[in-house]
């Protein structure tokens, strides 16, 4: 029996499916970072501090991502991951480069994931990200309040 809440519930579920295909198209770790720094230039409410730590671990992300590609084309190198993440924290001037090197490989996997940085510690404390702040879900939901007939009541 289909009745009016089901078909709600997969139409709204179909948007968000489109929405979220809509995002994992542009899956190439140069253009992710490229438009999260840009965010963070546009960004007026967070710190200097936590601006340039952002900068820092996206900046190290795209080194560590060229260095494991060259690493990849000489061949001979065994351990690419970890090589090359221990370098680039060296390069950074880290002086707890295991710490450092272990963030920038786990900060690739969650910017290809999510498409965003992790929370900060702090910022973690104050709630996660949500479905809403991705924009094109959030047009969606909007698109999709829009259509429906809110004002009219149903027997």
């Amino acid at each position: 029996m289909v009745t009016p809440e089901s078909s709600v519930i997969a139409e709204a579920r179909v948007l968000l499916a489109e929405a979220e295909d809509e995002d994992n198209e542009n899956l190439d770790i140069f253009g992710i970072v490229n438009a999260q720094l840009k965010e963070i230039k546009k960004l007026k409410d967070i710190s200097a501090p936590r601006c340039i730590k952002m900068t820092m671990h996206l900046t190290a992300v795209i080194q560590y991502v060229r260095l494991q590609e060259q690493y990849r084309c000489h061949g001979r190198c065994k351990a690419l991951s970890l090589k090359a993440s221990l370098a680039i924290a060296r390069w950074m001037g880290k002086q707890n480069g295991d710490y450092f090197a272990h963030q920038i490989w786990k900060n690739e996997a969650y910017l290809l994931h999510h498409k965003h940085l992790p929370p900060s510690k702090q910022g973690a404390k104050h709630g996660q990200y949500t479905l809403l702040n991705n924009e094109a879900i959030l047009h969606k939901v909007c698109t999709y309040l829009a259509a429906q007939n809110l004002g009219a009541i149903t027997p």
